[in-house]
């Protein structure tokens, strides 16, 4: 009985010292901060989005900020009011917030056309790095099928020597001509009648 007392307070003595060390702590951070974030992300709840819009512009860490976007991003055309906050957000200097940001947008769809001309700036600034080709998807998928600047740009970075920014833009044109064909296939041409 002394052995299995011993047992059970060196099992409570080790997991009190590894919950308090620097990764414990952060990570359980990380746990609940997701966690608050995903509650307060509901696609009805107008103030949650506010709340998540306040997080991206003004959170105290590169996390929150980019949990915040990629919040914003699962809620698709719910996050429209969130618009200029991610253009902001992906033209920022935060190499994790800015991609997410771009993903963001994208996954708005094309209610946040206003984001295309910052998504083609940031492909070509940043054609290195995530955020110039997340923003070469996700112009695919917020650029008008008859864009001819927008499909211009996708189609010279599709040839691009940068392996990663030829793919994201192959996936952007990929998406463009799909939106072109399902917006052609809605609108058929009007028929003569003799």
């Amino acid at each position: 009985m002394l052995l299995a007392a011993l047992g059970t307070v060196a099992f409570v003595v080790s997991r009190f010292v590894i919950d308090h060390t620097l990764w414990g702590r952060h990570r359980t951070y990380r746990i609940l901060e997701d966690r608050r974030i995903k509650a307060e992300s509901k696609p009805s709840n107008a103030h949650a989005t506010e709340k998540l819009i306040d997080s991206l512009l003004h959170g105290r860490t590169s996390f929150e900020r980019t949990t915040a976007a990629s919040q914003l991003g699962r809620l698709g055309s719910g996050a429209t009011p969130a618009i200029a906050a991610l253009i902001t957000s992906v033209e920022g200097p935060d190499l994790y917030v800015a991609p997410q940001a771009a993903m963001a947008l994208g996954n708005i769809g094309p209610d946040a056309a206003a984001a295309v001309p910052t998504l083609i700036r940031m492909m070509r600034e940043r054609a290195d790095n995530d955020t110039g080709w997340l923003s070469a998807e996700a112009l695919g998928k917020i650029a008008r099928p008859d864009d001819a600047d927008a499909r211009a740009v996708l189609e010279r970075a599709s040839e691009s020597e940068n392996v990663d920014l030829a793919q994201r833009a192959t996936f952007g044109l990929q998406r463009l001509n799909a939106r072109a064909a399902n917006t052609s296939m809605s609108n058929p041409p009007a028929t003569r009648s003799h």
